[in-house]
């Protein structure tokens, strides 16, 4: 189990108020649900499956044994459906890979606080720590990624502001 911190933030690019005030912040509860909902999203589940080479670990590829007679019976249909399909890819599809690993990932806001519980279900304790924590330090580099994106998108935009605004200002002189 991870723990991470969310707090909230302006969401304002730009040091000023917008002149409608047309946004509106999300509130708090709103604002850690959603980023709760980040915390499960396909990509960043993507994003730690790559970073942990987890598709070349046995114990994520290989799936619980559910019993004897239904890992027998699912091993027989998969020889069976083989026969029919051809022979099976070598790898795991990352579509189930990411499914696999979002299906043992648990994300949980801690009532009364700012804090989320990532939690992750895996018969190895360390494996399952690792995930824990990769899963938060992505989450926080992916945040750090989306706002660093906005701002450089901003800065061109105003860029642009700027460049417009000295010719008019040259055209006016």
């Amino acid at each position: 189990v991870a723990v991470v911190q969310i707090d909230p933030e302006n969401p304002n690019i730009l040091p000023y108020e917008e002149i409608e005030g047309s946004r509106t912040q999300l509130g708090k509860e709103e604002y850690l649900w959603t980023q709760a909902k980040k915390l499960q999203t396909r990509e960043l589940a993507r994003r730690v499956v790559e970073k942990l080479q987890l598709a070349d670990n046995p114990l994520f590829t290989v799936p619980p044994r559910r019993g004897i007679l239904r890992d027998l019976l699912g091993d027989v249909s998969s020889a069976l459906g083989g026969l029919f399909r051809g022979a099976a890819p070598a790898g795991l599809d990352e579509r189930i890979l990411t499914a696999r690993f979002q299906a043992r990932l648990e994300v949980r806001p801690l009532r009364n606080t700012r804090l989320i519980e990532v939690s992750y279900a895996s018969p190895d304790a360390e494996l399952a720590a690792q995930v824990a924590n990769t899963v938060t330090q992505e989450f926080i580099e992916q945040h750090l990624e989306s706002k660093f994106n906005a701002t450089a998108r901003a800065t061109q935009f105003l860029g642009k502001q700027l460049e417009e605004l000295q010719l008019k200002v040259e055209k006016s002189e």
